[in-house]
C-alpha cells in the first residue's frame, strides 16, 4: 500500500469515527438545555394536576450524557406516596414506586421486559435517573 493509500484511509477512519463521537455541549448550551427540562417538568406536573392530587411535587433534571430530561413526581393518594419517572421530551413513564407503609411497596422499571414489579429495582432505577452524574 502507498504512502498517499495509508494517509488516504487513516483520514477517512479518523473522520468517520469522529462523526460518531457526541459533541460536549458548551456551558451556554447546557444552561439552556437544563433551563428548558426545568420548564418541561413544569409542564409536565402542570398537566397532570387534575390527574395528581394537589400535593404533588416533582424535580427536573436534563441528563447530558444520555441527552434526555427526566422528571420525577411525587404525591400522595390517601396514605399510598407515589413516586413516577417519566421522560419529559416523550412523557413517556419510566418507573413508578407506590409505597404504603414502612417496608411495604410496589414499583415497576416499564422498560425492563418482562416486567418484573420489583420495587426496590425501581427504586435504583429513578434514582440512578435522577443523580447528576458530576457528584
Amino acid at each position: 500500500m502507498s504512502l498517499y493509500s495509508r494517509l488516504a484511509a487513516r483520514v477517512v477512519f479518523f473522520t468517520l469515527w469522529g462523526c460518531g463521537q457526541p459533541r460536549k455541549p458548551s456551558v451556554v448550551e447546557l444552561f439552556n438545555l437544563r433551563t428548558e427540562c426545568t420548564r418541561l417538568g413544569d409542564k409536565l406536573s402542570e398537566e397532570r394536576r387534575d390527574i395528581l392530587a394537589e400535593n404533588e411535587w416533582h424535580q427536573a433534571r436534563y441528563d447530558a450524557i444520555r441527552n434526555r430530561c427526566f422528571v420525577v413526581t411525587n404525591f400522595y393518594i390517601g396514605k399510598e406516596l407515589n413516586r413516577n419517572l417519566y421522560d419529559a421530551q416523550t412523557k413517556e413513564m419510566l418507573a413508578y414506586i407506590v409505597s404504603s407503609t414502612p417496608g411495604r411497596s410496589h414499583g415497576n422499571v416499564l422498560t425492563d421486559k418482562p416486567n418484573d414489579h420489583d420495587a426496590d429495582k425501581a427504586r435504583a432505577y429513578i434514582d440512578r435517573m435522577m443523580t447528576d452524574e458530576r457528584e
